[in-house]
């Protein structure tokens, strides 16, 4: 997944998300500290995006059977909501999954 910073078109960052499989919904927080981002290998993975390297801080299993469509971040960027295909939504803190 590449990261570019759209005013000066620089790349920023390659992250190896999904294992090579299709990312179906990106979000960053406000201050640009976290992204989250979903994929069609059924997890989202959420990334500090601080300090080069970019580190993965969490990766969540879609137990559900539906795609994650999509994916937001709360302003503090302490909450991720997910949603798809299914008739669900999801609340996660994110303090909860991050070790």
């Amino acid at each position: 997944m590449y990261v570019w910073d759209v005013p000066s078109e620089t790349l920023q960052t390659l992250l190896n998300a999904h294992d090579g499989r299709a990312v179906t919904a990106v979000a960053m927080s406000v201050d640009a500290r976290t992204m989250a981002s979903a994929g069609t290998d059924g997890t989202v993975r959420v990334w500090d995006m601080r300090k080069a390297p970019r580190r993965q801080v969490a990766r969540m299993n879609n137990d559900r059977r539906s795609v994650i469509s999509d994916v937001a971040l709360s302003g503090d960027g302490r909450t991720l909501l997910t949603g798809g295909t299914g008739a669900d939504a999801y609340v996660t803190r994110l303090a909860a999954i991050a070790q």
